[in-house]
């Protein structure tokens, strides 16, 4: 059983310290699942945490200027650009060990070419405006649709819980929405090969 998580799930939880991923790594590993994240969601991830870090920095310098005026030289600190900048390039590759110290396995982008479109939208590089309109999720389906395995077997088991709390593109109701099950019975799957889990604590 494949366990496949959405940027939802982690998003914010940049060391990857948060309960949910690591009681979620823990119990994989015990009941011998294999826990993934798609690439597309380490890019996703890695373009918040940059926009993130890049918004408390300048409020950050905002704040230091005003302390500059109001104490002696010996007690300001102040963080530089190119210590930021040289975080962030490491920022990646460290973000990755986290994941493989807890045996998160990447999986790759499908092989459809959309890498460098999306390096584009997230951006804001046009055609793209501000707004994914679903082109990322879409991606994270066609990864999750990949790593399933062929069987002949009439009863198929569950391959891949997806979990996300994105209930308006990937649900209906309690479940997966039914273009997605349409999409799996289109390449010869039971609907029931890939179950959608919208609860953390489930």
């Amino acid at each position: 059983m494949k366990i496949i998580i959405d940027t939802n799930i982690i998003n914010k939880d940049y060391k990857l310290q948060g309960k949910y991923i690591v009681t979620l790594s823990e119990a994989a590993a015990k009941l011998g699942y294999e826990v993934c994240v798609p690439e597309v969601v380490v890019d996703e991830i890695v373009s918040h945490y940059k926009c993130e870090l890049k918004e408390v920095y300048e409020t950050y310098i905002k704040c230091v200027s005003k302390l500059e005026k109001l104490l002696p030289e010996t007690l300001r600190l102040k963080t530089s650009q190119n210590l930021i900048d040289e975080y962030l390039k490491n920022f990646r590759d460290q973000y990755e060990t986290e994941l493989h110290a807890k045996n998160i396995k990447i999986l790759p982008y499908p092989e459809v070419g959309h890498k460098s479109i999306v390096a584009k939208e997230l951006n804001n590089k046009k055609p793209f405006k501000g707004s994914s309109k679903g082109y990322r999720d879409a991606l994270i389906w066609e990864t999750v649709k990949s790593e399933l395995v062929p069987v002949n077997d009439l009863f198929e088991e569950c391959q891949i819980q997806l979990l996300t709390r994105n209930t308006i593109d990937f649900a209906d109701g309690n479940g997966l929405h039914q273009d997605l099950k349409d999409d799996l019975l289109t390449l010869g799957y039971g609907d029931n090969v890939v179950k959608l889990v919208t609860d953390c604590e489930e």
